[in-house]
């Protein structure tokens, strides 16, 4: 990691077909909100601490709060959202995995995957590279020629946006590219398409440009 690296929380969104629909939808798109599973899961573990701790949440009243959740959220969808939550930790434990030994270590990431999962308040809590290695994760500093490197490159990408090619016939509207992958074999670029009043159009997805 660089100075200026960051990492961030596992806090994954869920869109469901019957969640209320997203009043900041473009005019004339229709999407459904896009709710955050951990805001979702503390407001019920607010709503049950509240009745535990401070005796002011009866068991009515919390039954009242509960029924008034459903009326705008569907119980299906919770049951969709925990199943997110449960996949997310789970993706987290096997990308620790990688680095880390799953039978010798497996205390260890079961510990940073709860942390990484449960801890954090904001799903924009931006963690660098102190706080990174303090939580237990195994953070090297880049020198100065990776560092510089690393900077290069993200400038190139920044500025010199790759040109994509014709995908399920031609695309209409403005490609806005939101992640690369590159290798010796070639590269890989994430899209999404926004129309010329810069409202999005359709869901992106992996293009291969194996034009180095």
């Amino acid at each position: 990691m660089t100075e200026i690296a960051q990492l961030g929380p596992v806090d994954p969104s869920r869109q469901h077909p019957l969640l209320p629909p997203d009043p900041y939808a473009g005019e004339g798109e229709k999407r459904p909100l896009a709710i955050s599973v951990q805001d979702l899961r503390h407001f019920i573990k607010f709503i049950e601490k509240e009745g535990e701790e401070a005796n002011t949440v009866r068991p009515a009243d919390a039954t009242a709060i509960y029924v008034a959740l459903m009326e705008h959220v569907h119980p299906l969808v919770i049951g969709a959202m925990e199943q997110s939550y449960a996949l997310a930790k789970l993706i987290t434990k096997n990308m620790l995995s990688l680095h880390m030994d799953p039978t010798s270590d497996a205390d260890e990431i079961e510990r940073l995957a709860n942390h990484l999962s449960d801890d954090f308040k904001s799903h924009v809590y931006p963690i660098n590279r102190k706080e990174a290695r303090q939580m237990g994760l195994k953070v090297k500093d880049a020198d100065a020629p990776l560092r510089d490197a690393m900077w290069a490159l993200w400038h190139h990408y920044t500025y010199q946006p790759p040109t994509l090619p014709e995908i399920r016939g031609k695309i209409s509207g403005t490609p806005m590219p939101s992640a690369y992958i590159d290798s010796d074999e070639g590269s890989s670029v994430a899209f999404a398409l926004f129309d010329t009043k810069n409202q999005p159009v359709g869901a992106g997805g992996w293009v291969d440009s194996w034009a180095n």
